[in-house]
């Protein structure tokens, strides 16, 4: 079964991450904001450093983020998504 990464730990990526657990899928997460990623992980979630770890550990990545800037910056940005995605 596939990993799946979730970036944005807000309401809606917690939401999506207790779904996914609850049918058996690994899930991995990552939020820019330290609050937000210390909740998810009292919750059970596996926590990643940046987007790119995140990335390199999933074959799907979720993005829950508000906006086109930072939608970029998660996947292009500095430790992104494409910095860590795996070939493929």
């Amino acid at each position: 079964m596939a990993t799946v990464g979730i970036v944005g730990l807000g309401i809606m990526g917690s939401k999506c991450f207790h779904k996914l657990a609850e049918n058996g899928i690994s899930v991995y997460g990552y939020d820019i904001f330290p609050a937000a990623a210390a909740r998810a992980a009292e919750q059970g979630l596996k926590i990643c450093s940046s987007a790119a770890e995140l990335a390199s550990m999933s074959d799907v990545v979720i993005l829950f983020i508000p906006g086109p800037a930072d939608c970029y910056a998660a996947c292009f940005g500095v430790e992104g998504i494409a910095d860590g995605a795996r070939e493929g």
